[in-house]
């Protein structure tokens, strides 16, 4: 399962050069133009168009973040541990910056993830099921009952 995410982040590299700064970018235009009831997330940017998105300093900056963060669950996935405590930072990290998402965000995000990856490559059934078998043990640990301070 790892490795078949791994393989697929090829096409969707972090980093600091224009087309990998354009790599986070454009997963954020896709989602505020395909899904703008989520916009009301970014306070102050709620009324971007993707266009504005892709020409945006904070979400060349959050573009980035992203794009780091599912490289490093990916890398994680065989590392139970590691990958748990990734997953309570990046929800400390939402909570540190007042961005208190609904609890199903945790799992609804991957399919748009999955839907940002194939306008970059072909995502085969194996592809998909293993970024959704990734997300949904992410979002499981997000959502531990050990985790219900998150949400009061």
């Amino acid at each position: 399962m790892a490795t078949a995410c791994v393989k697929s982040l090829e096409s969707v590299q972090c980093g600091t050069c224009e087309k990998t700064i354009a790599n986070g970018t454009e997963f954020y235009a896709l989602l505020f133009d395909k899904h703008p009831d989520l916009r009301h997330y970014f306070k102050g940017n709620e009324n971007l168009t993707g266009a504005d998105v892709k020409k945006s300093d904070h979400f060349k900056k959050q573009g980035q973040r992203l794009l780091l963060a599912c490289h490093v669950l990916a890398h994680l996935e065989n590392d139970p541990a590691s990958f748990k405590a990734y997953a309570r930072e990046i929800v400390d990290r939402h909570l540190r910056m007042s961005v208190h998402l609904e609890p199903k965000l945790w799992s609804e995000f991957w399919p748009i993830w999955l839907d940002y990856l194939s306008t970059k490559e072909s995502v085969d059934d194996a592809t998909k099921n293993a970024w959704l078998a990734l997300g949904k043990k992410f979002s499981d640990e997000c959502l531990d009952l050990k985790m219900s301070y998150v949400y009061e």
